[in-house]
């Protein structure tokens, strides 16, 4: 990961051609599509908490599978009730997500 901890390095986005790495921007858009699309908002405001935005335990678990399906990880379903906010929720899968450096699709 670089020092900015905005680039996974040596990691590519899931399905893609390409050979550059995934950016956190890329991930944590492409989080934000996947809750949208499984909760029906759009867009998603970022700072409200995952439960105030209508989204309930089922979509937390159906939104952690997409994402496991895509990036090889996703959320710890506990994240979607302690975190303070989407943002956070998003932020500290992207950390998971570059941590783990298994971002080729599974």
């Amino acid at each position: 990961m670089s020092a900015t901890n905005d680039v996974a390095d040596g990691a590519t986005a899931p399905g893609s051609d390409s050979v550059g790495p995934l950016d956190k921007a890329a991930a944590v858009e492409r989080f934000y599509a996947v809750l949208g699309q499984v909760i029906g908002v759009d867009p998603v405001p970022p700072g409200d908490h995952f439960l105030d935005t209508g989204a309930d335990s089922l979509d937390a678990v159906i939104v952690t599978d997409m994402l496991a399906e895509e990036f090889g990880t996703g959320p710890e379903l506990d994240w979607y009730f302690e975190s303070a906010s989407v943002q956070e929720l998003a932020d500290q899968w992207w950390r998971q997500l570059a941590d783990s450096k298994t971002l080729s699709p599974t």
